[in-house]
């Protein structure tokens, strides 16, 4: 009786410590991806593009038979096990042990941040393949199709890199500035679809490691701010008529996006994202095929148990991260 009782203790007890830590951690990848739930071994996204817009009918009708596309994700399992003797644990009289099972819920609720980030990173498991994204190209390209019929309508850039891209002689994007955030925001939301007309695109966020915080709150928060260059404008010879940001002044920039930096993006400090995320669809997204579930292996029949005085506790859930379209 006392063995099913204490292990019945046990199983309460992991339980317990496994989802107060997992549902006290806070993930970030809902933020900027979409959660699909995902019914079968591999996630399949199908689309034929954006309809051209009515033209003036002169001469005969103009047929147009786009090709539907597909985009295919595998779906994976992902684990997490740890071991511990069960004397060590029994006789553990300074809470040693507990802050591993709390820490193997947190590690389970943080899988897609991980997995998310590895993707956007091009880092782990998500390399070589999995970089091609919704168009057939690695989805940080500097000419993604306009139109995926029809080459004539040119490409569109997602990558800026560190030193930005030139367009329209221009410099678009670059290391995160007054300049660089004010461009690419103005790039984005002058995005046409394949008809020609805008997207009507908002980018609403800039992400980022923490090592941007301080110059994204500057941009974008602060209530006075003297930028020294913003398009043609800057500080140059006052009273020119391109010398507007003299000394303080209200910021122009505030409120133009959110700031979101998280500690998992600082192995790369230079890069920041400007996304859109109140779209229809998000810029990422997160295939869900199957939520967390814990396997306490305790019982004193329990193989690991019996026979090598081990518990084994077991986390898994399977799932996947996966592209959006690019222009978000």
């Amino acid at each position: 009786f006392w063995k099913r009782s204490h292990s019945a203790f046990m199983r309460a007890w992991a339980w317990a410590c496994f989802w107060l830590a997992f549902k006290a951690t806070e993930p970030w990848y809902q933020k900027i991806a979409t959660v699909y739930p995902v019914g079968s071994e591999q996630w399949v996204s199908g689309w034929i593009g954006m309809l051209d817009k009515m033209r003036v009918w002169t001469g005969p009708r103009i047929t147009r038979t786009p090709a539907p596309q597909t985009y295919v994700v595998p779906i994976l399992p992902f684990e997490l096990t740890e071991s511990i003797d069960k004397f060590k644990i029994q006789d553990d009289q300074h809470g040693i042990y507990a802050p591993i099972i709390a820490h193997m819920g947190t590690q389970s609720m943080k899988c897609p941040d991980y997995q998310l980030r590895d993707l956007i990173q091009n880092t782990g498991f998500w390399t070589g393949a999995f970089q091609n994204g919704t168009d057939g190209l690695t989805h940080w390209h500097a000419a993604h199709p306009v139109d995926f019929y029809d080459a004539s309508k040119g490409t569109y850039p997602n990558d800026f890199g560190t030193a930005g891209v030139t367009i329209n002689g221009q410099t678009v994007g670059g290391s995160f500035s007054t300049q660089s955030f004010n461009s690419l925001w103005s790039e984005m939301a002058s995005r046409k679809s394949e008809s020609g007309e805008p997207l009507g695109l908002v980018p609403d966020m800039a992400f980022g490691a923490p090592q941007n915080r301080a110059a994204m709150a500057t941009v974008l928060n602060t209530q006075f701010f003297a930028p020294p260059v913003m398009g043609n404008l800057g500080t140059g010879v006052a009273a020119s008529a391109n010398a507007p940001f003299v000394g303080a002044m209200e910021n122009p920039l505030k409120g133009w996006a959110d700031v979101e930096v998280q500690a998992d993006f600082a192995t790369q400090p230079t890069a920041w994202y400007l996304l859109v995320t109140k779209w229809a669809v998000k810029p990422f997204s997160w295939l869900e095929r199957e939520g967390i579930i814990i396997t306490p292996r305790i019982s004193p029949t329990d193989p690991s148990v019996f026979d090598t005085h081990t518990f084994l506790f077991g986390a898994e859930r399977r799932g996947a991260p996966a592209w959006s379209l690019p222009f978000l």
